[in-house]
């Protein structure tokens, strides 16, 4: 239903905006159509109008020399002017997709009014996060659409021009957008910048920095959140120090050093107290999206689904690191080190472990690792995405 509405809503936004648009890529098509609204007789060929006139002043001689009086010629009545052509066909399609939207916010307004009082901050910004979404890409979208329609019939090397263009326009924007809704869009944004298969290299390039560079949330809020879990009053009753600096965030979550009142240096791992929420409303709205431009990719939200299910658990995350460390550490302690969960210290929404000392990046081991593997069978890391 999803496919098939944003197809209607994609196909009417192309016919209101096709009268008014102009770019600089398209002003010859423009003036050509524009020439047609001069004179009823210009839609013909040139030769044809040609031919047209010869044979009617041919026959209007003919027909003049054999009347007894002349007459006069009537003046063809002015050409009407050509039509007014708006600013740009990606503005139009703005308003086009705002004025569509309108619908879905109206909506989401009534469910607004009919949710209890302490309920309405979170909806409210559940009806915020969708406008924006679709605000932001829908005429992304129509701009790419259209851009395809205009260049079916030109050469391929002229269209992959035209696309590297859009792609190094919207790259910028798209990340814009992920850093502000964070969410979902962080942990999509993260596997796409890997995918060679799924993304242009413009927009990997620019969604790299999702890797390790995510914007984190206020330290105050994180005490807060580790003090109820743990059932404490303050930080310093369980951990002698506690780094307010993160040293890494993520869409679930963010993580801090500190150190146990033993002295044992560990890392907390804090989830974000609206992770849950937010997730199920940013699945949906990424679906949506994927049926919109890339269907074949729509399983992949399955998988991600999956994941964050079990991300969002960190009670069992805790016990499932507890079982493989257990199990893997006294055969492979040489070649593997895994953190260690502190007992009693893992719940719902915080898991304490053990601190490892590491002078690499995991995203970058596991690309350096990626292309090895592809150098290894005479590849590179695109060419491996795309045999796969």
């Amino acid at each position: 239903m999803y496919r098939t509405l944003n197809h209607k809503v994609i196909s009417g936004a192309l016919s209101y905006a096709s009268p008014y648009i102009r770019s600089r890529s398209s002003s010859t098509l423009l003036s050509r159509r524009s020439s047609y609204f001069h004179h009823p007789s210009s839609s013909f060929p040139s030769s044809s109008k040609r031919s047209f006139s010869q044979s009617s002043s041919s026959s209007f001689s003919t027909s003049s020399s054999s009347s007894s009086s002349s007459s006069t010629i009537p003046p063809s009545p002015p050409p009407p002017p050509p039509p007014r052509v708006g600013r740009s066909f990606l503005r139009n399609a703005g308003r086009v997709s705002g004025f569509v939207l309108g619908a879905g916010i109206v909506g989401l307004g009534l469910a607004y009014i009919a949710q209890p009082e302490d309920e309405r901050a979170f909806m409210s910004s559940k009806i915020s996060r969708y406008y924006t979404f679709w605000r932001t890409l829908l005429p992304i979208v129509v701009d790419y659409k259209w851009t395809e329609y205009r260049t079916k019939d030109m050469p391929e090397d002229v269209q992959q021009q035209r696309f590297d263009a859009l792609h190094d326009r919207y790259a910028p924007q798209i990340l814009a957008l992920i850093l502000n809704l964070k969410g979902l869009y962080i942990k999509v944004g993260q596997v796409a910048a890997m995918r060679p298969d799924m993304l242009p290299k413009q927009y990997r390039d620019s969604l790299s920095i999702l890797w390790d560079n995510v914007p984190s949330r206020s330290a105050d809020e994180m005490r807060t959140i580790i003090c109820r879990s743990l059932k404490i009053d303050r930080i310093e009753d369980m951990f002698l120090e506690f780094n307010e600096k993160p040293i890494g965030a993520a869409s679930v979550g963010q993580v801090h050093e500190a150190k146990l009142l033993d002295g044992t240096e560990v890392v907390i791992k804090v989830q974000y107290p609206d992770a849950k929420m937010i997730f199920d409303l940013d699945l949906t709205t990424s679906r949506q999206f994927a049926a919109l431009v890339r269907p074949e990719q729509l399983p992949m939200f399955d998988e991600i689904e999956k994941q964050l299910m079990m991300e969002l658990d960190f009670e069992r995350e805790g016990w499932a690191l507890k079982q493989v460390y257990e199990n893997i550490m006294p055969i492979y302690n040489e070649k593997v080190i895994i953190p260690r969960p502190i007992p009693g210290l893992a719940t719902k929404n915080v898991l304490v472990m053990e601190k490892l000392q590491g002078g690499i990046k995991l995203v970058d081991g596991i690309m350096n690792q990626y292309k090895a593997i592809a150098e290894a069978n005479g590849m590179t890391m695109e060419d491996a995405h795309t045999k796969r």
